[in-house]
């Protein structure tokens, strides 16, 4: 645990992995790529401020949430963001080698 007192996903894994031993359950986070790309863009497009990522549970489903005081993404562009090879205008201030499949995959 860090100083907040919050786990990091191995740390979760690993407090949990008795008690899916003890049950028979195989127990696995696969999530890596996914967390690995909203970062990696978080971090691309903020040039200062913070970026904060939390997990909740409601209603039965998991949500994630990742905050960033980026350049964020203009409205008419949110319908695209999973669109393979999308990309949104590189005159945001970014110089980008990407090929647009980040949030796609």
């Amino acid at each position: 645990m860090d100083t907040y007192g919050k786990v990091s996903f191995k740390q979760l894994l690993n407090l949990m992995k008795p008690l899916a031993d003890k049950k028979n359950i195989s127990l696995s986070f696969k999530g890596t790529e996914v967390l690995l790309n909203l970062l990696s863009n978080a971090l691309k497009h903020t040039e200062q401020g913070a970026i904060s990522i939390s997990v909740e549970t409601a209603e039965g489903s998991h949500i994630l949430t990742i905050c960033d005081t980026g350049c964020g993404i203009a409205a008419e562009h949110l319908d695209s963001i999973f669109t393979r090879f999308y990309k949104v205008d590189s005159s945001r201030g970014q110089q980008s080698r990407d090929n647009g499949l980040g949030l796609a995959i």
